[in-house]
């Protein structure tokens, strides 16, 4: 696999520190297997981003990634701990300590936008009603939702669920979060808002972030490193910075990162929705 990362290397400096390690890797369904003999490194307050096509098991690797799907080979360690080798106890655990945004959302159409946000930290903390309400109000204020609490999700414009999600995925303060296409289905002035919000929570959070898309213009926007999945060899075929990759990747992996033109206005045109 070809690895061509821009990270800067100075003689003698120990490496960054790695927050999520993948080993080997081999997932599936049944028999079937999705991917095989995959292998990267995250480092701690980088976005790492995993392309490639449709159908090439982007989805598939975030499921094992963060305890949803066994893999049939391999290891996933988070923080030093194997995340599949572990009581399933401890697994829980740590589970806790990532945060997920699914793609569609997943947000309970029945709450509040309010009592989205606090059912986690109902659950799995001790604060009282006065503390969540705070953290509540907080977290969706990082995400520009401030003032919403009491509107339900299909009160919301796609742009809005989109951050709503991010919001709940941070509601217990993950050191790492897992993004499945949070820019899919939405016009280009809001994706680059998605985009701008990711970069500013990993600015101001020092979040560490997985992002599965196929997005062109949120690849080159917010990834400091990016694995493409090759959908025909069922494997990741190279790693590295986006910009290198497309000036010095497989052809394949060239193509992906040269179609189109990922335009996005340069200027904001009133409130992100």
């Amino acid at each position: 696999m070809s690895s061509t990362s821009d990270a800067p290397a100075t003689a003698g400096a120990a490496p960054p520190e790695a927050c999520l390690e993948v080993e080997g890797l081999a997932v599936g369904y049944g028999e079937t297997l999705v991917l095989q003999r995959i292998d990267f490194t995250v480092r701690r307050r980088d976005i790492f981003v995993v392309m490639g096509e449709s159908g090439c098991g982007k989805s598939t690797l975030m499921r094992a990634l963060v305890g949803l799907l066994p893999p049939a080979a391999g290891r996933v360690v988070i923080d030093g701990l194997s995340l599949w080798e572990i009581e399933p106890e401890r697994r829980a655990a740590l589970q806790r300590r990532i945060g997920i945004a699914f793609q569609s959302g997943a947000l309970w159409s029945s709450l509040t936008l309010a009592e989205n946000l606090a059912l986690p930290l109902r659950r799995h903390t001790s604060l009282d009603a006065t503390a969540i309400a705070d953290l509540v109000a907080y977290r969706l204020a990082l995400v520009g939702l401030e003032g919403l609490e009491e509107l339900y999700p299909h009160e919301l414009s796609g742009g809005m669920r989109k951050r709503a999600a991010i919001a709940r995925a941070l509601a217990l303060d993950p050191g790492l979060l897992f993004l499945d296409e949070p820019t899919a289905g939405l016009d280009p002035l809001n994706a680059r808002h998605i985009d701008e919000l990711l970069l500013e929570l990993r600015a101001g959070l020092g979040t560490t972030m997985v992002v599965v898309t196929h997005e062109l213009a949120s690849i080159l926007t917010i990834a400091d490193e990016c694995l493409f999945l090759d959908i025909e060899s069922r494997t990741a075929i190279a790693r590295g910075a986006p910009r290198r990759l497309a000036a010095e990747g497989p052809p394949k992996v060239r193509a992906f990162l040269s179609r189109g033109k990922a335009a996005r206005p340069s200027e904001p045109s009133g409130e992100p929705s």
